[in-house]
């Protein structure tokens, strides 16, 4: 009859509906995941060092600077908002903060130069992603209970550096900095609905943070104080992470 038919349209318009914007709507949860990296900590001379042979000043940037590989266990939280629009496509906006726990260092023993045997030099380097904040746009796709989406933006790393080298002559200097430093984020996750409020996905993200820089000083006790050497560390810091996550939808 045409009460049954205009029944069933009101209940497939509703159903279609709802199906159609179940991606749409404000959603916050939590995140797990590992991550892994590179920073490269470059080291320049100058000051009394520019009396030095050529060779000496060589031998120790090569053997001071290093790449280093911080990696580890970070975990976190998101907050966010997804709009579906008819066919499937979903915008989104989203904030999160991750504690990185992502670190690695090295310290050499006593080592001689390109310039020789004598002196030799045991340098240090190290690194610790501390924090890490962004504010990312979403674009994706949805399918029934399950969204494919890209996503990038803004990020902020709170990093730390450090720098060390003694010598056989008893030259011994240190360096550290802590800062945040702004760079891209990016990467692509895959999310599905667990019921109607809740839903799981994985990620993954790629951040390129810019460089910062420190100087080195005298440790108590160095043989050298004067006239000043100086070293200056250029260091950056990129992450990749993957990271399982759960969101509550309201």
């Amino acid at each position: 009859s045409m009460k049954t038919f205009a029944a069933a349209l009101v209940a497939a318009t509703m159903l279609s509906t709802a199906a159609s914007a179940q991606w749409t709507g404000f959603y916050f949860g939590g995140n797990v995941g590992y991550g892994w990296g590179d920073s490269d900590a470059d080291v320049a001379l100058s000051g009394a060092w520019a009396g030095e042979p050529a060779a000496l000043r060589t031998g120790v940037t090569n053997l001071w600077s290093t790449s280093l590989s911080p990696d580890g266990v970070n975990f976190g939280a998101q907050l966010g908002y997804n709009h579906e629009f008819s066919g499937g496509f979903v915008l989104g906006l989203e904030a999160d903060y991750a504690a990185l726990n992502a670190d690695d260092g090295r310290l050499q023993p006593l080592t001689a130069t390109t310039f020789g045997p004598a002196p030799t030099y045991g340098p240090g380097n190290s690194v610790d992603g501390k924090h890490m904040l962004a504010a990312k746009a979403k674009l994706g796709f949805a399918s029934g209970s399950w969204l494919f989406y890209a996503t990038g933006g803004w990020s902020m790393a709170r990093v730390e550096g450090t720098a060390e080298v003694t010598s056989s002559g008893g030259y011994s200097k240190f360096g550290a900095d802590t800062e945040w430093l702004s760079g891209l984020v990016y990467g692509a996750g895959i999310e599905t609905k667990i019921g109607l409020d809740w839903s799981v996905r994985v990620e993954y993200l790629r951040g390129d943070y810019s460089d910062f820089e420190y100087a080195t000083a005298y440790r108590p006790g160095s043989t050298f104080v004067a006239p000043p050497y100086n070293e200056i560390i250029t260091q950056d810091f990129d992450l990749n992470t993957v990271r399982l996550g759960v969101n509550f939808h309201f």
